[in-house]
């Protein structure tokens, strides 16, 4: 199922039974750009997760490992320029800017 597509039109999908190490195998295949735009979505899907299912929840730990994962890739070098180049300078403006490529379906879920 699909959770967005970034800016270069690449999908990124949601796969419920994906190791972490499934997942880091699929982060290292994409550009930075679509790096970047990866973690602007799962800023809103952890938030969101975080309301509806409880922060104790499976569901909020599986989004969690995913955006820690995404979180230490993109951190050092990826998010300042990315954020930069797109005048984004908090994390409230990296998640609204996520929201925009976010599915429809994964608002409401």
């Amino acid at each position: 199922m699909r959770i967005g597509v970034t800016r270069s039109g690449t999908e990124i999908k949601y796969k419920p039974n994906q190791t972490p190490e499934e997942f880091k195998v699929d982060v290292g295949e994409l550009t930075d750009d679509d790096k970047f735009d990866t973690y602007c979505m799962f800023q809103c899907l952890i938030s969101w997760s975080r309301q509806k299912h409880g922060e104790m929840s499976d569901d909020y730990y599986w989004w969690l490992d995913r955006f820690n994962f995404l979180d230490k890739v993109v951190r050092e070098t990826i998010r300042p320029r990315c954020a930069s180049k797109l005048g984004l300078g908090t994390s409230y403006a990296e998640q609204q800017f996520g929201i925009k490529m976010v599915d429809h379906f994964w608002r409401v879920f």
